[in-house]
């Protein structure tokens, strides 16, 4: 699952820290130029100030943490305390000023005015400028989300939690990457900020008439969603590896968690239909025109069915999904868990971390 993972933890995350990082004091003006008449017309940039407040804050962290709450099924107490500090952190973060949100704002709202779903060219230079030089004050940023969410988790939930993370760093260093590439110039026909593609090529019908550029762009979204929905081998195999390595799995435990691998993925199988994606494919086919011709943020109340059929679809893998990751976990041995517990903090611990009373 680490294509929607990508996708929903980096937009989520990448959010967090431009919020953090980037909403900032009043942008400071030139003085006038005393040449300059101030009834010249000329259209010059404006800056605008951008404030977080605290419910605002608090909104943010409260809608990541009821998806986190979902992912690794937390207490509503778990849920409490990662929230309360995502507010802080949030808060705390917000009073450092750089161009990161202003930038990210900026390019949105330039594709969204000209109707495009993605950005165009001119403004991922621009933006790749711009936030090159925040980069390091951003994975900074990152860290001390990361450590609000993982403070509060069971050894468990961490176990899976530090398998996610693993996927997301992937795509986190990916857009690190795309960021340098942007501010030297090397932008694709076809820029956004979560991976690099070319634009689809129109298909030419029986009748002779193409396609649109819109349609074929969400064929081929469509297309590439659908694989990372159904696909569960790779993450799974690799979550199996990050488990051994984390509780030090005997030989034994280790071809238990092979079984536990095959009999998962053997069972997987009959939700991975060519109806199915054929169906998945449908729905974000939709979804992505109705975007395109209609904006993300309009009214239309048939994607909710949409939304509804795709949960529907998604629910039986979902659920052997968290099967799979329960049946590892039980694997471990109670002083496995307490060893792998004790390893990852005496690493954070050498990197300065001080543990909050009571999380060991």
């Amino acid at each position: 699952m680490i294509g929607p993972l990508r996708w929903s933890s980096i937009t989520i995350i990448i959010l967090l820290t431009s919020l953090a990082t980037g909403w900032a004091q009043p942008a400071s003006q030139p003085a006038p130029d005393p040449a300059t008449p101030e009834a010249d017309d000329a259209p010059r940039p404006v800056e605008l100030k951008l404030t977080i407040e605290p419910a605002f804050a608090r909104g943010i962290a409260h809608k990541w943490g009821q998806s986190l709450k979902e992912r690794y099924e937390l207490s509503d107490d778990q849920v409490e305390r990662i929230e309360s500090g995502l507010t802080r952190r949030l808060l705390a973060e917000a009073r450092r000023s750089n161009a990161v949100t202003q930038s990210l704002l900026e390019a949105t709202i330039s594709s969204t005015l000209t109707g495009s779903t993605g950005w165009s060219p001119d403004d991922a230079k621009a933006f790749g400028r711009r936030v090159e030089s925040e980069l390091p004050a951003m994975r900074k940023t990152l860290a001390g989300f990361v450590e609000d969410v993982r403070g509060p988790l069971t050894p468990g939930q961490k176990l899976r939690f530090t398998a996610d993370y693993a996927a997301f760093s992937i795509g986190y260093v990916d857009f690190e990457k795309r960021i340098k590439n942007w501010s030297a110039g090397k932008v694709g026909d076809n820029p956004n900020l979560f991976w690099d593609e070319p634009s689809a090529t129109p298909t030419t019908r029986p009748d002779g008439t193409v396609e649109s550029k819109e349609l074929a762009n969400a064929r081929q979204y469509a297309k590439r969603n659908a694989e990372w929905q159904l696909n569960r081998s790779t993450y799974w195999e690799q979550y199996v590896k990050s488990a051994t390595a984390y509780y030090g799995f005997t030989d034994a435990q280790k071809n238990a968690a092979a079984a536990v691998l095959k009999d998962c993925l053997e069972r997987v199988k009959p939700y991975q239909t060519a109806e199915r994606r054929r169906e998945l494919e449908e729905i974000n086919i939709t979804e992505s025109m109705c975007y395109s011709v209609n904006g993300a943020g309009s009214f239309a109340p048939f994607l909710t069915d949409l939304w509804e059929r795709r949960r529907e679809i998604m629910s039986p893998i979902d659920n052997l999904d968290r099967e799979f990751k329960n049946r590892i976990q039980e694997l471990a041995f109670a002083e496995q868990i307490a060893a792998g517990e004790k390893a990852v903090y005496e690493k954070m611990e050498k990197k300065g971390y001080k543990p909050r009373p009571g999380a060991k």
